[in-house]
């Protein structure tokens, strides 16, 4: 792994405030993510996953944590350089809020239609915006199969009401028409291992993986410690700021790549959020 050195990191918070996205290129190498990469199976998947309808019916495939296991993927999330970057963005010390691991199987057509987090998340009785999700490429992201794009200032509209979308679930289509024509947005490729860092009310959207190769990311979402939701999540999310592992810890130690993060079945534990799902 590389130093990221201070003057990355204001410049990095810059570019967030400003836009409501940064990127770090080579957050980490395609050697740290090697034993994650070898444990997914050709499609990109990982154990424990589920899939949410999108508005045209497709199933968009994801595996969700809220607990933190002593294996890789639960080191992973609170790893140092991980917990710097989004207490560097949100600006005080954050706690876990759940880290998941999206796929987009080959030649699949399946799209996450135009949302904020922030949406979902304030349904969970979650008083501000402050929050951020770190996302890396496990797999190259390319327009081809998959890649996000976002909607540049698009956090500073506010919280824009969720709605049905299909058979899905996103955000109010007349105003993110609107925000589209005026703001534009920016196709968001990443070679493995790079990261993009956004805000929890930047819009966001990816389309079908028409490709050959799967689209796999691993991301991370976290809450500022003084924005803890108004009752307790069903889910168990953290309210505790988190104690960070050294960057060491993802190459030393860990006993399994999977095997000690229990993953949330979302139906069981109330995390649907008026989506339909489904078992994998």
């Amino acid at each position: 792994m590389r130093p990221i050195a201070r003057p990355e990191v204001d410049t990095l918070v810059d570019d967030y405030q400003r836009v409501g996205f940064a990127y770090v290129r080579q957050l980490f190498t395609a050697d740290d993510l090697a034993s994650l990469i070898d444990a997914l199976d050709q499609g990109g998947a990982s154990p424990g996953g589920f899939s949410v309808a999108d508005s045209q019916g497709g199933q968009q495939e994801l595996s969700v944590w809220t607990h933190l296991g002593n294996d890789l993927v639960g080191r992973l999330s609170r790893l140092d350089r991980i917990v710097s970057l989004a207490t560097a963005v949100v600006g005080e010390p954050v706690c876990h809020w759940h880290s998941k691991l999206s796929w987009k199987r080959p030649g699949t057509d399946t799209l996450w239609d135009w949302h904020q987090d922030y949406g979902f998340w304030f349904a969970e009785g979650v008083a501000r915006p402050d929050m951020c999700t770190i996302a890396v490429a496990v797999t190259p992201v390319t327009e081809a199969n998959g890649a996000m794009r976002l909607v540049p200032g698009s956090q500073e509209h506010g919280r824009i009401e969720v709605t049905q979308l299909g058979e899905g679930q996103g955000s109010d289509p007349t105003v993110v028409t609107e925000l589209v024509e005026t703001h534009g947005t920016e196709l968001c490729e990443l070679e493995v291992g790079d990261a993009v860092i956004f805000h929890s009310n930047t819009l966001h959207a990816s389309g079908p993986n028409r490709s050959g190769q799967p689209r796999t990311m691993w991301m991370g979402s976290y809450n500022a410690v003084s924005n803890p939701p108004a009752e307790p999540s069903p889910a168990g999310r953290a309210s505790e700021a988190i104690d960070p592992l050294p960057d060491e810890a993802l190459v030393n130690g860990w006993p399994s790549v999977f095997g000690e993060t229990a993953f949330i079945d979302p139906t069981e534990q109330g995390l649907t959020q008026g989506y339909d799902t489904k078992l994998l």
